[in-house]
């Protein structure tokens, strides 16, 4: 009852403190509407303390409000779509306090700065990698009280070191409109979804950004529009500040001996009771560090019944920190250590992850592709060994075992990549897409959300420079990549070569040009056809005339435009 008692009495005291600061930031813009222009800096100042003052406080009361229960949903309003939001797990490892903060804060109102920004403060959570900063963004996602506040949508865009912004841009104004997006750049691509978002009400999670650039080319889209943002760069929290001055950020704090054990004895499916639990599993909880990642790896090994706590903690302590990657805590790294030599011989089968170009995007149907060509795996297998490694906390499947994909942790995929041979798998997955396409050539290849986007990164990183400028040069590669994948898709492929070659700097010169049709006419096989001989047709090189030659048989009724 005092509890009860004392949460009233801080309401009350906060809604009078909001009441004062109104008052307070009303006669501050009287005198600054009346002020002398020298005046007018230190008022000004003074107008965004008090403005900052009252954002804080509006926050917090909110925040006490819901724990109050004060604050009802409102039912009449239809909870947001989720686009590409992990699903939360059955266990919510690792939701600090601060939750109730942040929850306030995206479901206040817009205070009068964050509409002069265009745009509700944004929201940065960090933390080293396997902490849980993902895990509470998700569940910030799936909040029902905020999913009914940002009714145009809730947005999770996975960015990564080198994310393809535009391509980004492209699928979230796909998911806002239901229809194909196409832009050629990050700055057509921000304007674009700004001119769309001002007046409607989205969430978008930007989840492990790494540069401010990536995180501003989703920003100001408008006043009712909120950005959460994930890092493990401490030095871009700085950043964010630096040109967003309003950011709040967030540190997510290891978890204390508590709320390990608790976690560690969820994942390794003991009880309260279990004798082997209460002698050793606060040594084992202790060697983990409060990450709870770390946790999930060793509780899962031990729900799977591979080691004994005290055989664990041997396999555990028996790697050196020198010979493990160094971008990742030590005991998150021996524990992936101990989790991927419990595979056997199929570790080898996850340790390939590692050869595709996005770790937290990986299709289902290019994993089974490559485990097929390489170990000779049924589908049927490498769909089980999928809900082994996920069952394991190796990776999280996303969507089904058909259509779907596969993501992993930043600190899993820095273990492969440290553990892969990369020259070998580069060309293992190439000739396992080589035996797909058959005599037909690369243009006839699967559409399996992996082989027309990342097919000339490969070519190019095995320096097969002929073979990737013969591809450039084959109009079959052009008109399906650009009725696949699209006009901005296509202009990277041809940026590999583009300053080394002449042919492709032409091509690529000419693609530019005739961007603004043929982005009306991506389907329109005939239409393509016709752009590259208008753009092309003066003294073409031996090459670039092959090229035009195949695209004549697709625009029979070209004709040389009159100069």
């Amino acid at each position: 009852m005092s509890d009860e008692y004392t949460l009233e009495q801080e309401i009350t005291l906060l809604e009078q403190d909001q009441a004062l600061l109104k008052e307070t930031l009303s006669e501050q813009r009287a005198k600054f509407a009346s002020a002398a222009d020298k005046a007018k800096v230190a008022l000004k100042a003074q107008i965004q303390e008090t403005e900052r003052e009252l954002q804080e406080t509006r926050s917090r009361l909110e925040s006490l409000k819901i724990e109050a229960g004060l604050v009802e949903i409102e039912q009449k309003t239809t909870p947001a779509k989720l686009h590409q939001v992990p699903p939360l797990p059955s266990f919510l490892e690792n939701v600090p306090a601060q939750l109730k903060e942040m929850r306030a804060q995206l479901v206040a109102k817009p205070s009068p700065s964050e509409v002069n920004n265009n745009q509700k403060n944004p929201l940065v959570l960090y933390a080293p990698s396997g902490m849980g900063k993902s895990l509470l963004a998700s569940v910030i996602a799936h909040d029902e009280l905020i999913r009914r506040n940002y009714v145009s949508g809730i947005f999770w865009i996975s960015l990564g070191s080198e994310p393809d912004i535009t391509g980004l841009q492209m699928e979230m104004m796909r998911n806002l409109t239901g229809q194909n997006a196409n832009f050629l750049d990050s700055e057509e691509g921000l304007s674009t979804l700004q001119a769309y978002c001002s007046k409607r009400a989205c969430l978008v999670v930007l989840d492990n950004a790494w540069d401010v650039r990536d995180i501003l080319a989703f920003s100001g889209l408008g006043q009712y529009c909120q950005l959460v943002v994930t890092t493990n760069q401490k030095e871009l929290v700085e950043y964010v500040s630096h040109f967003m001055a309003a950011t709040q950020h967030y540190t997510v704090k290891m978890l204390n001996t508590a709320q390990s054990l608790d976690l560690l004895k969820h994942y390794a499916g003991m009880k309260d009771d279990d004798a082997q639990f209460a002698e050793h599993g606060e040594t084992l909880s202790d060697f983990c560090r409060g990450i709870p990642s770390a946790l999930k790896l060793t509780g899962a090994l031990l729900k799977q019944q591979v080691y004994t706590i005290p055989k664990l903690l041997e396999q555990l302590n028996s790697h050196a920190c020198e010979d493990l990657p160094d971008t990742q805590a030590c005991p998150l790294m021996r524990a992936m250590r101990v989790n991927v030599d419990s595979l056997g011989d199929a570790s080898e089968h996850y340790i390939a992850l590692a050869i595709f170009a996005e770790h937290n995007r990986i299709p289902v149907q290019a994993v089974l592709m490559l485990w097929q060509y390489l170990y000779h795996l049924t589908a049927e297998q490498a769909r089980e060994f999928i809900i082994e490694l996920s069952e394991q906390g190796l990776l999280e499947l996303v969507g089904d075992l058909k259509t779907g994909y596969l993501s992993l942790q930043v600190a899993h995929y820095d273990y492969i990549c440290a553990e892969a041979e990369f020259d070998k798998l580069h060309e293992h997955l190439l000739a396992a897409y080589r035996r797909l396409c058959g005599q037909h050539g690369w243009a006839t290849g699967p559409k399996d959300g992996y082989f027309f986007e990342y097919l000339v990164m490969h070519l190019h990183t095995t320096q097969r420079q002929r073979e990737l400028k013969n591809l450039l040069l084959d109009f079959d590669w052009i008109r399906t990549k650009l009725a696949y994948c699209g006009l901005h898709s296509l202009l990277n492929d041809y940026a590999w070569l583009q300053e080394s070659d002449q042919d492709i700097a032409l091509i690529a010169d000419a693609l530019q040009r005739a961007a603004p049709r043929l982005l009306s006419q991506l389907n329109n096989v005939e239409g393509v056809a016709a752009e590259l001989l208008n753009q092309l047709w003066v003294k073409p090189s031996v090459d670039i005339q092959k090229l035009l030659n195949h695209a004549k048989e697709f625009a029979h009724d070209w004709q040389p435009p009159k100069r």
